[in-house]
């Protein structure tokens, strides 16, 4: 919505078993529509079980048991700008199931992680890289301005410029690891 621009994610549901869980299956992602045509895209979208939630960002995925989650941020704050950036502080966060029936044991897990306190200094900014120094992100604003592309640091293969401070690194990795899905991943990160 800030570029203007929205992404649709299909996630199939998946069904409980015995077997331990599949692999997270992800479709759809890489494209970017212009905002104006999300009704008509979602008109075309068959067998849709919408799942309709107003999130600031999405964090990422975790699996404990029985299946993956989608852990979003439910509410945010202003706490600062970094010139024309604003940083953003998580005020709340939700896991959706992407699952059907959860174990005893599985409850026990979300439990647990839902004691984690994700609101307690953890930041993010949509058009800042938090995760490195202002020194860095200036350098590489200058590089840009004269027509040299870079990527985002948490796309670096260079280990001089590794992600250390890229909080939900793990949990984007399902963006990650695909081409043209970089659009998902908001960097988090914790203290400040």
């Amino acid at each position: 919505k800030v570029n203007q621009q929205f992404s649709c994610l299909r996630i199939p549901r998946a069904v409980q078993s015995e077997e331990p869980p599949t692999p997270l299956e992800l479709s759809e992602g890489e494209r970017c529509y212009p905002l104006e045509q999300m009704q008509e895209h979602r008109r075309q979208l068959p067998h849709l079980e919408e799942v309709a939630l107003k999130a600031s960002g999405l964090v990422g995925f975790i699996r404990f048991t029985s299946g993956f989650y989608l852990i979003l941020i439910k509410k945010h704050k202003k706490v600062g700008r970094i010139g024309h950036h604003n940083i953003l502080s998580i005020e709340s966060t939700t896991l959706v199931p992407l699952f059907n029936d959860a174990s005893k044991e599985e409850k026990g897990f979300v439990d647990q992680f839902n004691r984690f306190n994700l609101c307690k200094d953890f930041y993010f900014s949509y058009s800042y890289e938090l995760s490195r120094t202002m020194q860095q992100n200036l350098a590489d604003a200058k590089r840009a301005s004269h027509g040299v592309n870079l990527r985002p640091l948490y796309l670096e293969k260079d280990p001089s410029k590794h992600h250390r401070f890229v909080w939900n690194h793990f949990h984007m990795a399902p963006f990650l690891q695909k081409e043209n899905w970089q659009h998902w991943c908001l960097p988090i990160i914790h203290g400040f």
